[in-house]
């Protein structure tokens, strides 16, 4: 054999789990460098998530641009942090 190949997007692994705890840990980060309420930023991740798909590329832009956040190197900071 010379290649495993998976499809890890909800087969190894719950995408849904993984969400809350990067949502978590995002909700958390805004409210230490901007002053959003985790609580507010947290909601609307998972509203946009839901809303959206988990393959939709602007959920990052709209949540900043929800809270009047303009900046491109914000968006890679939260996409750094989903990542993680």
């Amino acid at each position: 054999m010379k290649a495993v190949l998976l499809d890890v997007d909800n087969t190894m692994y719950d995408a849904r789990q993984y969400c809350v705890g990067a949502f978590t840990e995002i909700a958390s980060y805004l409210e230490r460098k901007h002053g959003v309420p985790p609580p507010k930023s947290y909601r609307l991740l998972l509203k946009l998530w839901k809303a959206n798909t988990s393959a939709y590329a602007f959920l990052f832009n709209d949540l900043l641009a929800a809270f009047e956040i303009y900046d491109q190197r914000e968006i890679e900071t939260l996409v750094g942090l989903f990542n993680g």
